[in-house]
């Protein structure tokens, strides 16, 4: 199924992740992969979401930074 969006979503929040701060930014589908830019320092976890042209979404998996 085609690709509709995607987005990068990250905090620069500590703490419990339901208390953080979460930011989300469009990422770009380029030959099918999903690409996005990471902001700059302090970055304390991330995650990218895809959604297709039915709208069914999934997610990777999250990385925590430093």
């Amino acid at each position: 199924m085609p690709l509709a969006s995607a987005e990068l979503h990250y905090t620069r929040d500590d703490g419990p992740w339901q208390e953080r701060n979460w930011v989300s930014e469009p990422a770009r589908i380029e030959n099918s992969r999903v690409v996005a830019d990471v902001p700059a320092a302090p970055v304390r976890a991330l995650f990218l979401s895809v959604t297709d042209t039915r709208g069914a979404m999934v997610s990777t998996s999250w990385l925590e930074g430093p």
